[in-house]
């Protein structure tokens, strides 16, 4: 009788053992992932709050958290907003624009954390830059290393470099990598001034500064437990 029950056990096992793949495929398919609460919650801080258009420094119009304002939603945003007001089109953006950006963009699975670091870099830069980058080319080559090397040489505003975006790389990169220690190899990523390379641009970095891109990635890593 014993024999009898654990081959049934055994059984009924085999039978689930399809359907608990299909989950772990589902949960890492970046086409049906979805930005995680310590995802938005990451955006949101990078962004900040801004209750009436103002010009970021891209150049373009913009309002509540990185909202880009159109020309045909000008109108539209001539009052103020509420705070509940931008989380909304927060998450609306997200939704609509940003997720399906990294759901068409990338071919290969991916972590929860990989997933809400593109899609920061993507609501931060767009689709365009992302979709044309070395740093996507080795992504769907499955170089996740490499890939995550890429991150901080997005570092540019109109041209201009800012510290406060680099920060924002950083913290990227360690929650696309799992970990906030600064690779070595970033000394083989050159930048486009001569002799120079990212890991240079990281120690001429403020020491608080470079704490901060630490602590958001630990802030993302408890907000996501």
């Amino acid at each position: 009788m014993m024999t009898k029950k654990i081959g049934f056990v055994i059984i009924l096992a085999i039978a689930f053992i399809p359907n608990i793949i299909a989950t772990e495929i589902e949960k890492f398919d970046p086409k049906k992932m979805k930005v995680s609460l310590a995802g938005i919650k990451l955006i949101a801080r990078f962004e900040g709050f801004q209750d009436s258009i103002y010009e970021c420094p891209a150049g373009k119009p913009t309002i509540g958290f990185g909202h880009v304002v159109e020309t045909s939603e000008t109108n539209k945003y001539l009052k103020k907003l509420s705070l509940k007001e931008g989380l909304t089109l927060l998450n609306s953006d997200i939704v609509d624009r940003y997720e399906p950006d990294i759901q068409r963009l990338v071919t290969i699975p991916l972590e929860q954390g990989q997933f809400d670091a593109l899609t920061s870099f993507d609501y931060n830069l767009g689709a365009k830059n992302l979709g044309n980058s070395t740093l996507l080319q080795h992504l769907n080559a499955a170089d996740i290393h490499q890939a995550s090397l890429q991150f901080p040489l997005w570092r540019k505003a109109a041209g201009q470099y800012l510290p406060g975006l680099f920060k924002r790389r950083l913290a990227e990169m360690f929650i696309f990598r799992g970990d906030d220690k600064i690779p070595e190899d970033l000394g083989t990523i050159p930048t486009s001034l001569p002799g120079e390379t990212l890991l240079m641009v990281y120690q001429n970095l403020a020491p608080a500064v470079q704490r901060e891109a630490q602590d958001i990635y630990l802030e993302y890593k408890a907000n996501s437990r």
